[in-house]
């Protein structure tokens, strides 16, 4: 009977340490996930205040690519810069979910890149004008 009281509480703590662990690792998953979103935010953003300028989704379409390959929709240069952020934003998630954590880096290389392909089809209608 002494033998099993010691060894019980090596087990209840040892089980202790490990959900600790486990949740100190999900809630650094959740940290590092963290810092890729506000870049594929600014992203979207830049994308969305595009493909607006050019009449996506209410009179322009079916996507916001076609949209903006149609070609320069009423004043769109003037109201919405031809600046090219989203390539460099796209550099920025290189990394941005931690070692071991690719799926964040994805969903934020994948949205900064489509905004860039937007952002090229708006930068040449604009040169174009």
């Amino acid at each position: 009977m002494r033998l099993i009281a010691p060894i019980g509480l090596l087990l209840s703590y040892c089980v202790s340490v490990a959900i600790a662990n486990k949740l100190r690792n999900t809630e650094a998953a959740v940290r590092k996930s963290g810092l890729c979103a506000p870049i594929w935010e600014k992203c979207d953003a830049r994308k969305v205040s595009i493909c607006g300028g050019y009449g996506f989704p209410m009179q322009r379409g079916p996507s916001c690519l076609a949209a903006v390959q149609a070609g320069v929709f009423q004043d769109v240069c003037s109201k919405v810069g031809s600046e090219n952020s989203c390539r460099s934003w796209k550099e920025e998630c290189d990394g941005c979910g931690g070692s071991g954590y690719p799926d964040p880096e994805q969903v934020c290389t994948n949205k900064c890149q489509a905004c860039a392909t937007v952002e090229d089809y708006h930068g040449m209608n604009c040169a174009l004008r």
